[in-house]
């Protein structure tokens, strides 16, 4: 992937902070209810550390992927009120978005014209192959049990 790193350890970091001026981070979730306190307190400690040590940094409300996975019944109204609900949290926290920049899934994937996508990639996979991804996403193969959205998965 261009432009892409994951960076695990300190040294990486050292490493990435003397050669990039312009570290990019992200911080994704679903959008599935209430915020538990370690998440809200620990994770948003460590997003502030890294936009102090210059990184511009993106939290990701994964609405899209909040449906698939019935996250609130999978409604989206419900999920999108979660996100912004979560949003006022992380700006009391104070990243705030002077700091951070929240996108939002349905937002990026409109853009980049993610259904065009998905159609040209689907002409050209079996269904075989699919099927044999979905344990690599964490789902189930049972073809009892498997909803047609979890192809979709953004």
């Amino acid at each position: 992937m261009r432009d892409t790193a994951e960076v695990v350890t300190p040294p990486e970091v050292r490493s990435l902070l003397e050669t990039n001026n312009n570290p990019k981070g992200y911080w994704g979730f679903e959008c599935s209810g209430l915020l538990h306190i370690g998440i809200g307190l620990v994770c948003s400690a460590k997003v502030k550390h890294l936009v102090k040590a210059g990184f511009k940094f993106t939290i990701f409300l994964a609405d899209w992927h909040s449906v698939i996975n019935n996250k609130l019944a999978g409604d989206m109204d419900n999920i999108r009120t979660c996100g912004e609900y979560l949003k006022q949290i992380f700006v009391a926290l104070g990243l705030t978005p002077d700091k951070v920049e929240f996108r939002w899934a349905s937002e990026i994937l409109d853009k980049l014209g993610y259904w065009e996508k998905v159609i040209r990639i689907g002409k050209s996979v079996s269904i075989n192959r699919t099927w044999r991804a979905l344990p690599v996403m964490g789902r189930e193969t049972s073809m009892t049990d498997i909803e047609t959205a979890w192809v979709f998965y953004p």
